[in-house]
């Protein structure tokens, strides 16, 4: 587990000036965006995000908030 920890936390930080790369979370992770906001939020307090710097650490956060605001509060088809 260790491994695919470090690979989605290394992805966040890589994409994390960018503000993207929503659209290669699906094909490298296999996993829908709001789980993969979820994962990256648990893994940022977690001992594997020690290699990161604390500033992007704060932009990460600060993007997985706001995208779990957006997809979580969107209103469901009936």
């Amino acid at each position: 587990m260790v491994g695919y920890q470090t690979e989605i936390l290394t992805f966040a930080a890589t994409w994390a000036p960018y503000d993207g790369g929503d659209e290669h979370v699906l094909p490298t992770f296999g996993i829908s965006l709001e789980e993969y906001y979820r994962r990256v939020l648990h893994l940022l307090d977690t001992p594997a995000a020690r290699s990161i710097d604390p500033s992007t650490i704060l932009r990460i956060r600060h993007r997985c908030m706001q995208r779990l605001a957006t997809t979580t509060n969107v209103p469901r088809r009936r």
